[in-house]
């Protein structure tokens, strides 16, 4: 399976990881990176299914990483 990451989400990302630097250590910020990882991974793999918002079913999310970070697809 091919991912594609808009322009958008990666400069949305960006901002998300500098806001957090504000407010979060190194460490978790490098543990968020390596939990984004292995979701990236886990698309590929297409081994889990997703839950849809209540109010908009085409928008899938999914929670990640131990501080519960709701991930939106």
């Amino acid at each position: 399976m091919k991912i594609t990451i808009s322009e958008t989400a990666r400069i949305s990302l960006d901002e998300i990881i500098d806001f957090l630097k504000v407010r979060w250590t190194v460490k978790e910020i490098n543990v968020l990176k390596n939990d984004l990882k292995k979701f990236r991974k886990t698309i590929m793999d297409d081994l889990v299914k997703y839950l849809s918002l209540e109010t908009l079913p085409n928008i899938k999310y999914t929670l990640i990483g131990k501080k519960q970070i709701k991930l939106f697809l």
